[in-house]
């Protein structure tokens, strides 16, 4: 009877050793993935996806439209005043010129005060 209860246990061992072989091919198969893995696979290639998974997994992100910090585009706007125009810089960062030329009499504010306390 006790070698009855063995074999069923082995029986079912090997069993769940295939569901698990089988578990693991699927879910390396990034066709099997959610679709924005699957994109992110397109872009970033397998290894850094599942990198990505493991830091991020549960947690919902989202990525501001604009790459730069608003805190640094003054600046950045600014150091660029003389090499383009700026409706040129309105195009290249994506904002509007007005916008542009907002930062650009801010920040020339801000260099003459800096001037005059000098």
């Amino acid at each position: 009877m006790t070698k009855g209860l063995v074999e069923e246990s082995n029986l079912f061992y090997d069993e769940h050793e295939e569901w698990v072989k089988e578990g693991a091919k699927i879910q390396q198969d990034s066709q099997n993935w959610y679709p924005v893995y699957q994109d992110l696979v397109k872009l970033i290639g397998k290894k850094n996806t599942l990198l990505v998974y493991e830091e991020f997994k549960g947690i919902q992100v989202s990525f501001p439209l604009k790459l730069l910090d608003r805190h640094y585009l003054p600046t950045v706007i600014y150091s660029q005043r003389y090499q383009k125009s700026p409706k040129e810089l309105a195009k290249e960062w994506g904002y509007s010129e007005r916008h542009i030329k907002r930062l650009l009499k801010e920040m020339q504010e801000k260099e003459e005060k800096k001037i005059n306390c000098n």
